[in-house]
């Protein structure tokens, strides 16, 4: 195992697609997205309060509430498939081999 690496289930992909071993994955992998989803979460929940509001200012709180929720799925997401061939890293060539 390469230092600066964890052991990991690879899933189904052929050993040629992955950058790391079999069983190895870079120890910070998507750690940016779970801090993203987390900070993403607290804004939600005590910037944008709307249960305690009312009228036009509860609709514009309820707005930014569920996009945030958005963008949370978002983060997930990333989090969960990598950010693939379309990364800048991947486009720039600079990924790791």
């Amino acid at each position: 195992m390469r230092p600066g690496t964890i052991a990991s289930s690879a899933g189904n992909q052929d050993a040629s697609d992955r950058p790391f071993g079999p069983q190895e994955r870079p120890i910070n992998a998507g750690g940016r997205d779970v801090h993203g989803l987390l900070y993403t979460l607290g804004t939600a929940l005590i910037g944008h309060r709307y249960w305690t509001m009312k009228g036009m200012e509860r609709v514009d709180s309820m707005d930014s509430f569920y996009k945030n929720l958005s963008i949370m799925g978002g983060f997930l997401l990333l989090y969960t498939a990598g950010a693939g061939k379309y990364s800048i890293d991947a486009l720039c060539g600079t990924a790791a081999p």
